[in-house]
């Protein structure tokens, strides 16, 4: 198993990849999440990294909102492979 950032897996493939898409709710992690989005790089780098399978991990409502994310979210839902999930306690 390799685990590590997008700019790290530039040049490898994995048959999983797992994108955790990770902020602050809300306005609170604004910053992180249009930094992410603002080019679509980092997004393309992680879906060609996968051979077989890509989870992505993160709040849609937050991600949805941002350029290229939004795409992301918008082809989930059409593909009926969008699962929600709230884990609390943690």
């Amino acid at each position: 198993i390799e685990s590590g950032t997008v700019h790290t897996f530039k040049g490898k493939e994995a048959e999983v990849v797992i994108f955790i898409l990770g902020s602050q709710p809300g306005s609170a992690g604004s910053g992180s999440r249009a930094w992410a989005s603002q080019k679509p790089n980092i997004l393309n780098v992680a879906l060609t990294r996968a051979k077989l399978r890509i989870y992505v991990i993160g709040n849609g409502a937050d991600w949805g909102a941002c350029p290229q994310f939004n795409v992301l979210l918008s082809d989930l839902k059409k593909r009926g492979r969008l699962t929600q999930y709230t884990v609390k306690g943690l």
